[in-house]
């Protein structure tokens, strides 16, 4: 899909990027924090609705939703910008710590949709950081399976597929397999 750099009001954007080298952007549970915050204060600032998020040591992903033109980008860059000021301040360093400026494609499906965001909460479990879904805090995944009650995330547009919220963590727990299946066939 090709990268969107115009972001159109009520269009749904999937926004991710990873380190440079693929290095970790985060290196331990403060720097996850710290980035959380700044997300939190961005989105609000600049009027961007963020539906799903996960956070891994050397990548992110969001799913985003702006109210006017082109606000995603003012958020990413200020984002973006201050998280590495204060990661090269922490960690002695200097220079970029992301492989090149975001990644964007707009979702033009519904099925689209939801089975991104399936993806995107997954990521932690098939990339073997954590052996169950609850085990990793610095995603949107235990807001949407009732296991934590966050302000970050708008969950009306992802539930709307589901009754319950252990609906939607069966509708997680179905594609488990599939993805370590596709996960292994990468690496052969």
């Amino acid at each position: 899909m090709p990268i969107v750099r115009e972001f159109l009001p009520d269009v749904c954007y999937h926004i991710y990027n990873r380190g440079a080298n693929k290095s970790e952007i985060f290196k331990d549970n403060k720097d996850y924090g710290i980035f959380i915050k700044r997300l939190r204060h961005y989105s609000l600032k600049y009027n961007v609705t963020i539906l799903c998020y996960c956070l891994m040591p050397n990548h992110f992903h969001f799913i985003l939703k702006q109210l006017s033109e082109n606000r995603i980008s003012d958020m990413m860059r200020y984002l973006m910008n201050g998280y590495t000021n204060i990661f090269n301040s922490r960690y002695n360093r200097s220079g970029t710590i992301l492989q090149g400026p975001f990644r964007s494609e707009s979702i033009d499906s519904e099925n689209y949709f939801i089975h991104l965001s399936r993806y995107i909460h997954l990521n932690p479990l098939v990339a073997g950081i954590v052996d169950s879904l609850e085990d990793w805090q610095w995603s949107s995944c235990l807001d949407y399976v009732g296991l934590r009650d966050g302000t970050l995330c708008d969950k009306k547009e992802i539930m709307s597929d589901f009754k319950y919220p252990n609906e939607y963590r069966e509708f997680l727990e179905n594609d488990i397999e599939r993805m370590f299946a596709v996960k292994n066939l990468e690496m052969e």
